[in-house]
């Protein structure tokens, strides 16, 4: 009996793992100047009925974290503001805050700035309905 469940208990997590995240968040990455300031923009788009989470994530989750590379080597940018956060209430009567939809953060590049091609963001996030996905 202990096999069996074992078996199925294995199968079950290996057509989960199976399973394709990618569509559930998109990003795209730009470069928008105003003011004569430079600012890198990261355009975030959750699929319907997803979230993520803001830098308070409520009492549970996780806040998204960003982190910039140039050359290999790990780059600081200003964040100008996190988005604002809309408000769940999950279940459990968990409150969290995050972000549904689209939304965007605004990076400070400063003026003398002119090599934002050669950037590499990596984004680490959970996205969650019923359940949270790392990614």
């Amino acid at each position: 009996m202990y096999k069996i469940l074992l078996a199925l208990a294995i199968t079950l997590f290996a057509y989960a793992d199976k399973e394709d995240y990618s569509n559930l968040l998109k990003a795209q990455v730009t470069t928008i100047e105003k003011d004569s300031n430079k600012y890198l923009t990261i355009n975030l788009r959750n699929k319907d009925g997803w979230h993520t989470y803001w830098q308070n994530p409520g009492d549970s989750g996780l806040a998204t974290e960003v982190e910039f590379r140039q050359g290999g080597d790990k780059i600081v940018l200003d964040l100008v503001e996190w988005p604002t956060p809309h408000k769940f209430i999950e279940k459990g009567d968990i409150q969290t805050f995050g972000h549904k939809g689209d939304y965007t953060y605004f990076y400070y590049l400063g003026n003398s700035f002119d090599n934002a091609k050669n950037f590499e963001v990596h984004l680490k996030y959970l996205i969650c309905h019923d359940i949270c996905i790392p990614q």
